[in-house]
Order: C-alpha cells, then sequence, then structure tokens
C-alpha cells in the first residue's frame, strides 16, 4: 500500500474517536437533563430522552467526519494522480465542517422522525443550526489541533531521523580513517601483513556499509563485525592485543557499530599508547528492563578530553533513538570501562 495512502487511513480512523466522544458528550448531557426532570417530578420517557441526543450527537458528527474524510480523500487523488498539493485554510475546513453538519442535522431530524413515528419535517431548525454549528467549531479546532499536532510529532521524527544518519555516517569515515591509519604503519615495516590487513579491511567494511543500514542489528552480527576488527588489528599489535566477549543467550537487538566504536575507542586510547598492550573485554548482560554491554580496556588508563568523535557520536545515536530508556557512563583509573543499557528491542 502506497505510505500517503495508508497515512491518510490511519488518520481518517484516529480522528473517528471524535465521533464517540460526541456520544459520550450527548450521553451526559441527556443525563443531567433527566435527573433534572426527575428532581421536577415530571414524567419523563426516559428511552426517548436518552436516544434522542444520541441521534443528533451521531449524525452531526459522523458527517462531519466523513466529509472531513472524503475531502482530504480528494486532495490525496489529485496528489497521487497529478502531484499537486493543493493548500486551504482554516475556512475551507470550516465550509467542509459545515456542509457535513447540515448533512448531519438533516439526517438527525429523519432519524429521529422516524424513531418517534412523527412525520419528516425540517421547520423549526434553527435552534438546531445554531448548536450544530457550535459543534462544528468545536471538532474543527480539535480536528486542526490534532492535525498540526501531528505534522509536528512527523517533523520531529524526521529531524531525529535525519541527525540520525548524519551521525552513521560519520561513522563509517571515522572507522575507516583509525583503521588506515594503523594500515600505514605496517606498510614500510611488513609488507605482507600490511597486505593481508587490506584485504581484511575491504571484507570489513563492506559488512559495515551492509549494517549500517539499518536502525539496529542482533547482537550476534555486531559481535561478528567486533571479532572481525579485532582481529584486523591483531595484524597491527600482534601479542599486544587481546580480547575476551561474554554474551547472554537471548535475542538482543542494538545500534549497528556501538559496540566496535567502543572497542575501537579502547583500541586507540588504551592499547595503542600502552607498551604492554591489553586486553580488550566486553560483556553483555541482561539486566532489569533491558541489557548492559560493558567495554573494558586493560591497556591503560582514562584520559579526560582524550575520547572524542567516538564516544560523542555513540552517546547521541543512543540518545536520539532510546530516549530516556537508556544509559552510559565511561570512567577510568586502572582500567578504562564504558557501559551503556539499552532495552534490547528492535527498532525499524
Amino acid at each position: 500500500m502506497n505510505p500517503q495512502v495508508k497515512d491518510y487511513l490511519k488518520r481518517c480512523f484516529s480522528s473517528s474517536r471524535s465521533v464517540f466522544a460526541a456520544l459520550a458528550v450527548a450521553l451526559a448531557f441527556a443525563l443531567v437533563n433527566i435527573f433534572g426532570e426527575m428532581g421536577r417530578e415530571r414524567d419523563i420517557n426516559f428511552l426517548q430522552s436518552m436516544i434522542t441526543p444520541l441521534i443528533f450527537a451521531f449524525a452531526v458528527f459522523i458527517n462531519v467526519w466523513t466529509a472531513h474524510c472524503f475531502f482530504h480523500g480528494v486532495l490525496l487523488w489529485i496528489r497521487l494522480k497529478f502531484a499537486r498539493t493543493i493548500h486551504y485554510g482554516l475556512g475551507i475546513s470550516f465550509v467542509v465542517s459545515f456542509i457535513g453538519m447540515s448533512a448531519g442535522l438533516i439526517l438527525a431530524r429523519y432519524l429521529s422522525a422516524l424513531y418517534e413515528h412523527q412525520p419528516f419535517s425540517l421547520e423549526n431548525m434553527g435552534g438546531a443550526f445554531l448548536i450544530g454549528t457550535f459543534i462544528t467549531l468545536m471538532f474543527l479546532f480539535y480536528y486542526s489541533y490534532k492535525n498540526s499536532r501531528e505534522e509536528n510529532l512527523k517533523l520531529q521524527a524526521l529531524n531525529a531521523e535525519n541527525e540520525l544518519n548524519v551521525l552513521k555516517k560519520q561513522m563509517q569515515p571515522h572507522f575507516l580513517f583509525n583503521t588506515l591509519n594503523g594500515l600505514s604503519e605496517l606498510i614500510a615495516s611488513d609488507p605482507e601483513h600490511a597486505s593481508v590487513m587490506t584485504q581484511m579491511l575491504a571484507d570489513l567494511y563492506r559488512e559495515i556499509l551492509q549494517s549500517s543500514k539499518s536502525k539496529t542489528i542482533r547482537l550476534s552480527d555486531e559481535i561478528s563485525l567486533v571479532e572481525k576488527y579485532i582481529k584486523l588489528e591483531q595484524c597491527r599489535f600482534g601479542q599486544r592485543l587481546n580480547y575476551k566477549i561474554s554474551l547472554c543467550n537471548e535475542e538482543v537487538y542494538l545500534p549497528p557499530l556501538v559496540i566496535q566504536t567502543l572497542a575501537e575507542n579502547a583500541l586507540k586510547h588504551g592499547i595503542s599508547p600502552s607498551l604492554d598492550g591489553g586486553t580488550v573485554d566486553i560483556n553483555v548482560s541482561a539486566r532489569s528492563g533491558g541489557y548492559q554491554v560493558t567495554v573494558k580496556n586493560t591497556g591503560g588508563p582514562l584520559i579526560i578530553g582524550k575520547n572524542g568523535t567516538g564516544i560523542a557520536n555513540t552517546i547521541a545515536r543512543l540518545k536520539l533513538l532510546y530516549g530516556e530508556r537508556h544509559g552510559f557512563s565511561l570512567t577510568g583509573g586502572a582500567e578504562t570501562i564504558a557501559t551503556f543499557w539499552i532495552t534490547g528491542e528492535k527498532i525499524d
């Protein structure tokens, strides 16, 4: 189904709730009127006192809603058929609402006459039109508010999506730049290893480009990338670089390259400056409400302010994807420990 058609149907269904809200309001007014009449000890036809207001509320609102759905359906057809977007103001919306309201009042009068076994007539409709106009304005303002709110949410989501794409595109050249720096060190000193590393880099980068197309990927796919990246770097570091990976046995989804970025940061700022090298320890475990990922670097202590693009990018991506449902911490001392926790859900 065309996304625009799907969005149109979704909006029509969403706005239909106003019809049921109108029935609830009409029912409340009918009950207030009934109890008022009972207080004055008057004879009351309870069923008729309930049914008539509901008929008018339902008929008016369902026709106003139908008129708006039809109007926006015509605009959508024009957009799809002729690739033209027609803009309109509040005045046009009021005209559409008024037409729907008028049709609703006529239908309500007909249904009410049918229910009461009375002849159908449009006499003395002035008061009904005034009330109907008031109801129409209520519906119109509600509909306009709801549409503007949805458009605002769409713009916010689009902005977040664009920002996320920018961050993801930042990560790819950042990773490539750091790896090429390491490769350049080997070209003069160990050409054979440099050749192997170049091929491994090409294969790894191909996988990274593929995984970056999704907002989240399986933990197993991310760990596969991380292991290939660390093995690639072992061509340069040799025995100075070791790693350990411990995973939970559950299906977890997380942003692509998020663990790889932390591992890359550990190698660049921890293992590389240390003469003895060290170990990158990656642990993923279940915790209350989600999963915790820890990347520990035993190569060297944290130097505040030295961790730049990679860490900042990771924090920004987690915030965009999970909002308040995540956390991130970076601590240093004898070891550097980067920890984040997420829900682990798949985000399309």
